[in-house]
């Protein structure tokens, strides 16, 4: 008898019109995986009325990035599918990015994006509209693998550190990861550049954005006017009136418009009283939060336990020597061992062990060292 055939799993990769997940498309195909590919169309026309927001991961004129997906697929030789999530992603991640805001916390859209949108109704709506496959890629730089003796699956750091994406995925679940292939992660940047035109796909001089809108000018989304108020110092001084809470973040330093001797930076913003609170870079250290909604990757630690973590507060912060303390199954107290600057409520905090991701969630509460 003949050897019996293994069929290598069929695979369905998001694409963004972008150079990564064009290469992670090309590089799955060359390894003999059937491949097609899917770009979720999350806005409309008239979303917007700036070009500020061109180029980003929400934005103006992102058909041209459907378009450039389009062609990049049919360079590789894979079909591709647009799939409308116009209602999801406005219900799901701009709702809760508004009311965020207005509740005077900074949140980070693109964990949301990844866990509800991307790596769920993306998932969903393919199936529902009778495509097969079994594994869903992506061009993110990170790893997955499984733990052997716990069986559970594990996501890792990408091997080129600097590109590392695992912040952002943090919150995915265990069924979600185990049908999760990331062909970049093993992966540099200079590489995926240079199988770029290996491939023929004429993107690799391409500049990419990280920001869920370019420049952070988040003002285009808020959909209602924020009302002014006062700026007050730490010591309780009148020091000029605001735009809006929504127009800041802890440890913001520019557009403040204020004139003062020394630098001054957003420490607190007060929403009953619609006040925003600014005082000296110092004012922004803390050591103590509280995180919630926690997603437990590598383990499910017990109450009390004690773990020694490296965490990391938002997506450009060198993540630092922290101990965690579980609260419930969902929620824990975090102590770093070095003073921090600017951890805000409503940022992702992800604890790591080596390249490992132990898991991840929201602040909430922060324990300022200056009152």
């Amino acid at each position: 008898m003949g050897k019996m055939m293994v069929r290598k799993p069929r695979i369905v990769i998001g694409m963004s019109g972008g150079v990564d997940s064009s290469v992670a498309a090309a590089l799955l195909k060359e390894q003999g995986y059937e491949v097609e590919g899917v770009m979720m169309k999350i806005w409309e026309d008239g979303d917007f009325y700036s070009e500020a927001a061109k180029d980003a991961c929400f934005g103006i004129d992102r058909s041209m990035d459907m378009e450039n997906a389009r062609a990049q697929a049919e360079t590789i030789g894979i079909p591709f599918h647009v799939v409308d999530l116009v209602r999801e992603y406005r219900a799901e991640v701009l709702s809760y990015f508004q009311d965020e805001y207005f509740s005077a916390r900074t949140p980070n859209p693109c964990v949301l994006c990844n866990k509800s949108i991307k790596f769920g109704h993306l998932v969903k709506r393919l199936r529902d509209l009778g495509i097969v496959f079994d594994l869903f890629a992506t061009g993110h730089y990170a790893r997955v693998s499984r733990d052997i003796s716990s069986g559970r699956y594990i996501l890792k750091k990408a091997l080129d550190t600097q590109k590392d994406q695992s912040y952002f995925l943090y919150a995915l679940d265990q069924d979600q990861l185990g049908s999760l292939i990331l062909p970049l992660g093993v992966h540099s940047k200079a590489d995926v550049r240079q199988m770029a035109k290996k491939y023929g796909l004429d993107m690799s001089s391409r500049e990419e954005s990280q920001d869920f809108v370019i420049g952070d000018d988040y003002s285009v989304l808020f959909g209602r006017k924020p009302a002014p108020g006062p700026i007050m110092d730490i010591h309780g001084n009148l020091m000029g009136e605001h735009r809006g809470i929504v127009h800041y973040t802890i440890g913001q330093r520019r557009r403040l418009g204020i004139a003062t001797g020394e630098p001054l930076y957003v420490i607190d913003m007060d929403k009953a009283n619609n006040t925003l609170i600014v005082g000296p870079k110092d004012a922004l250290l803390a050591k103590e939060f509280i995180v919630s909604q926690i997603n437990w990757i590598e383990m499910v630690p017990g109450k009390g336990q004690v773990i020694e973590v490296r965490a990391k507060i938002r997506r450009n912060h060198e993540e630092a020597l922290a101990e965690l303390i579980p609260v419930d199954a969902s929620t824990a107290y975090v102590m770093f061992h070095e003073p921090q600057y600017a951890i805000t409520p409503g940022q992702a905090a992800v604890f790591y062990d080596g390249d490992a991701v132990l898991g991840g969630g929201i602040i909430e509460t922060v324990k300022k060292m200056l009152a």
